[in-house]
């Protein structure tokens, strides 16, 4: 089960499910003001989410990215091209990381001080809430969603379902942006026909079929 990190300690990932990237992409092209940015980002962003997702749970980090432009340039693309996909992986990336689903794993190659910046701004987002700052989870933390759907939740409650912190997660609006100090999942992440269509698209990508 997918396990988001909630900010008042818990563990941040370094493999992010569809959720995790539908999410981190939603908040990306809102950030975008030009439309033609956004088709372009959105597109980019949709073809590196059919190869990930069709890959083997492969960390979101340097190698991912770099396994990724092999991937492209066997497809003969243009250099231009290649750039701009790989552009628009790495503001998928940044942008996980500012909402705290990506571990720190990635942000070793981020500019001098951007981790610190994230760290101070969900710290502020967590004192206008009443709580403490900022804090990574223990292994023991981290592993405690893993453990409750493995060993105590009944099946029936989670199958299909969404979990983080040992619950399973309600779903919002897709209006609602969700950041890294809160929790919840869209709609839209956990539709099954969108799961179908990432699926096929990724047989499609890979050229095979399962």
């Amino acid at each position: 089960m997918a396990h988001r990190k909630k900010s008042n300690g818990s563990k941040a990932k370094t493999t992010l499910r569809l959720p995790d990237l539908e999410q981190s992409k939603n908040s990306l092209l809102h950030s975008l003001a030009a439309a033609s940015s956004q088709e372009s980002y959105g597109h980019a962003i949709d073809e590196f989410i059919g190869w990930y997702c069709s890959e083997p749970r492969l960390a979101f980090n340097r190698t991912v990215v770099l396994r990724y432009r092999f991937f492209l340039e066997q497809k003969n693309l243009a250099p231009s091209t290649i750039n701009v996909r790989l552009a628009a992986v790495r503001r998928l990336a940044y942008e996980a990381s500012d909402t705290g689903l990506l571990s720190p794993e990635l942000a070793r190659y981020m500019e001098p001080g951007r981790l610190q910046g994230l760290i101070d701004q969900i710290s502020t987002q967590l004192a206008a809430e009443g709580k403490g700052p900022f804090k990574w989870k223990t292994v023991p933390q981290g592993a405690a969603t893993f453990v409750w759907t493995a060993v105590v939740a009944p099946a029936d409650d989670i199958a299909g379902r969404y979990c983080e912190n040992c619950h399973v997660g309600k779903i919002v609006p897709d209006s609602v942006t969700i950041t890294g100090v809160s929790e919840g999942v869209p709609a839209y992440a956990l539709d099954p026909a969108n799961a179908e269509a990432l699926w096929k698209k990724s047989e499609e990508m890979v050229g095979e079929t399962f």
